[in-house]
């Protein structure tokens, strides 16, 4: 089903968390125990080492935009989106990825992230 506004402005309160590059604000939304899958790599699991691994991409950049599209959900808190990423890189230029997302949330916490896409464009020169 079509997600509700609630979890719709969960998301996006996250991901802008995320945006401002303070671990602080967006370790919050993420439970002691989530587990995070990032493509075809080995879960991550804990919050602390999930926050470590956001650390370390976070920065290489200069910043970084979500914009969420398709957004669905189940009632046993599976959320579904879709969403463009728009990287601020330190040369000034732009580059972007569209990725899936399963993200399982209980709480008001993340506890489980499945994040699918092809990083490429941040390692091409184009």
């Amino acid at each position: 089903m079509i997600a509700s506004q609630e979890t719709v402005d969960f998301l996006v309160g996250y991901y802008a968390e995320m945006e401002a590059g303070d671990p602080d604000r967006y370790g919050k939304y993420l439970a002691d125990n989530i587990s995070l899958t990032f493509s075809n790599n080995q879960p991550i699991n804990g919050r602390e080492s999930v926050m470590e691994a956001y650390d370390g991409l976070l920065s290489s950049i200069e910043k970084v935009q979500h914009v969420l599209s398709n957004v669905w959900e189940e009632d046993n808190g599976t959320v579904i989106f879709e969403t463009k990423s728009i990287y601020h890189m330190p040369d000034g230029s732009q580059k972007e990825t569209v990725a899936a997302a399963v993200f399982k949330i209980a709480n008001d916490q993340i506890v489980e992230q499945r994040i699918y896409v092809d990083m490429a464009p941040l390692t091409s020169e184009s």
